[in-house]
């Protein structure tokens, strides 16, 4: 077997790893973006034959406490209703309390030390939600934001994961095989000239 053929099942093999990772049905990400900290929501919640308890109202436009395990991506006084969580990290960071610039979208909200999620009043399980955050003036680290995925379970089994600062699987995948054609390249163009 030639080194260019084991070059091309390398990349493959390491495109499938990437592209079976777990996948969350729901996934928050933050990332520095220019001068700010933007949160992203998007995917869908299993609830099915779980009782909520509620309505209460979000106080903030969003907010964080990375030792607490608290997060909100929220509307001010939007409605949402109490869920219970199978388990949930205790923290994501060191930081303290910051407070969003602001948020548009559903509003959620997770505090993992307390199995709590709160999810917008009324939501049907199964439906999309969508949600961005922003931190001005800020970055994952003066936020006291550790990089890593941290994941939040429901009873259902359903997951909502909390990605900090760490590239999706998708683009690990194309850093790959940019590496592996540059490689690719650069050998045979060594064979040519030799």
């Amino acid at each position: 077997m030639s080194k260019y053929t084991l070059g091309v099942i390398s990349g493959i093999a390491a495109l499938t790893a990437c592209a079976s990772a777990a996948q969350s049905a729901a996934i928050i990400t933050f990332r520095d973006s220019g001068a700010n900290v933007v949160g992203v929501l998007s995917g869908i919640l299993d609830i099915t034959g779980l009782s909520g308890s509620g309505p209460s109202y979000s106080t903030t436009n969003g907010a964080m406490t990375p030792s607490k395990g608290q997060l909100g991506i929220e509307s001010y006084l939007a409605p949402q209703t109490l869920y219970v969580l199978s388990s949930g990290p205790a923290s994501f960071g060191p930081g303290g309390i910051s407070f969003a610039a602001g948020s548009t979208g559903d509003s959620v909200f997770l505090w993992g030390a307390n199995d709590d999620l709160w999810l917008p009043a009324g939501y049907v399980s199964g439906a999309a939600l969508s949600a961005t955050t922003t931190y001005a003036g800020a970055s994952l680290s003066s936020l006291g934001l550790t990089p890593g995925d941290y994941i939040y379970t429901l009873p259902t089994g359903d997951t909502l994961t909390l990605e900090v600062g760490v590239p999706e699987p998708g683009a690990w995948a194309v850093m790959l095989i940019g590496l592996g054609l540059t490689g690719a390249a650069m050998r045979s163009r060594r064979q040519v000239v030799a």
